[in-house]
C-alpha cells in the first residue's frame, strides 16, 4: 500500500491522497475554504488516471453538518468528470446513518449523478484502507486524536 501523502492541511481538516484515492477528513471548518480545496486537490489529481474516490468522515450526530453538506453538494456537481465514487463514514449511531443515507438519496436526485455513493455506520465498517489511513487512527480512537495524528505526522511531530 502506499504512503498517505498529505495534499492538504488546516486545523480540522486534512485531504489525503492514499493509492489511487483521495480522503477528505472534515471537522467543522468553513465551508467555502473546504469546498475550494478538495475540488483544487480532486481537479489536480483527476488529471491521472485513476479517478480518485473520495470519502467524507462525518464525526457529528444528525443529518451531515453544513460544511459536510456543502463539499457533498460541491463534489456531486462535478462527478462526471473527476471523481469514481463518493462515501460518507457517520460516526453515530443508526438514526445518524439513516439520516445521513437519505441527504445522500436526496443529493443524488437533486444534482442527477450516477456516481457510486456509501455510507458507513463506522470506520470499522469503512474499506481497509481507510482504516489504514494512518497506524495511529484506528477504530477505537477519537477523529479529533486521528486528525492530529495525521497532523503531527505531516509536521514530523512523534
Amino acid at each position: 500500500m502506499n504512503a498517505p501523502r498529505v495534499l492538504h492541511l488546516e486545523p480540522g481538516q486534512a485531504i489525503v491522497e492514499i493509492g489511487p484515492a483521495l480522503v477528505v477528513v472534515l471537522q467543522r471548518i468553513q465551508t467555502v475554504a473546504t469546498s475550494r480545496a478538495l475540488l483544487a486537490a480532486t481537479r489536480e489529481r483527476g488529471r491521472r488516471p485513476p479517478a480518485p474516490v473520495v470519502y467524507v468522515i462525518e464525526p457529528f450526530l444528525g443529518l451531515p453538518a453544513a460544511d459536510a453538506r456543502h463539499v457533498l453538494l460541491d463534489v456531486s456537481r462535478e462527478a462526471d468528470r473527476t471523481y469514481s465514487a463518493l462515501g460518507m463514514i457517520v460516526l453515530g449511531g443508526p438514526l445518524q446513518v439513516a439520516a445521513a443515507r437519505a441527504f445522500v438519496i436526496g443529493l443524488r436526485l437533486a444534482t442527477g449523478t450516477r456516481m457510486p455513493f456509501e455510507v458507513f455506520a463506522s470506520l470499522a465498517a469503512a474499506p481497509p484502507w481507510i482504516r489504514r489511513l494512518d497506524p495511529a487512527f484506528p477504530a477505537t480512537e477519537t477523529f479529533v486524536t486521528g486528525v492530529q495524528a495525521i497532523q503531527k505526522r505531516v509536521s514530523g511531530q512523534k
